[in-house]
């Protein structure tokens, strides 16, 4: 079963909250856990990079 929980967070199919609560673990531990297996927690697209590269700038610049 937990396999199979955390095949679905890796292949993006449930939250890492749902993932977390159904291993009964806490969010530290589920991030452990993720490391451990050698999934990420996070991906980042490239264009969320750009995003908020952008979102990074514009902020920058209004804050001069």
């Amino acid at each position: 079963m937990k396999e199979a929980i955390l095949a679905l967070f890796a292949d993006r199919r449930i939250p890492a909250g749902k993932v977390a609560q159904e291993l009964g673990l806490g969010r530290i531990a589920f991030m452990e856990l993720l490391k451990q297996r050698g999934i990420p927690y996070i991906i980042y697209m490239p264009e969320e990079w750009e995003s908020d590269a952008a979102a990074t700038a514009e902020f920058e610049r209004r804050r001069k």
